[in-house]
């Protein structure tokens, strides 16, 4: 019986050492998945290692004010067809209602527009 347990004796400990190996193997994967999971500048990324990086900000657009060119042209339309809303004031100038209705606003306090009813019209001193 002592042949039948060493041999039982080999043949487990022949698996056991197929699987120290194997958890080794899986160890030293683990321990690669880790590094991969790093960002280049240390910080982990998302769960699945694949967050993307930051992508650097870019300046935001100046906003330029209207010109007085703009505003002349606007005033124009409001003067050779008084009393025009702003839908027919934006329509007749070629730009969109809300910039029509912030540049006639801006004239507005200017003083050289005013607003009478439902219509706009030049003002007597513009």
């Amino acid at each position: 019986m002592t042949e039948a347990t060493d041999h039982a004796r080999l043949a487990v400990s022949a698996a056991l050492d197929q699987v120290k190996a194997e958890r080794a193997a899986l160890e030293k994967a683990v321990a690669a998945l880790s590094r991969a999971s790093q960002r280049p500048d240390g910080r982990r990324a998302g769960v699945n290692g694949s967050a993307p990086p930051r992508r650097p900000t870019l300046p935001r657009k100046r906003r330029r004010r209207p010109s007085e060119e703009t505003k002349g042209a606007l005033l124009a339309v409001i003067a050779a067809h008084p009393g025009l809303t702003l839908s027919a004031i934006a329509r007749e100038s070629g730009i969109s209602y809300t910039y029509a209705r912030k540049l006639t606003l801006e004239l507005a306090a200017d003083g050289r527009a005013r607003r009478s009813g439902d219509g706009w019209h030049a003002a007597a001193n513009a």
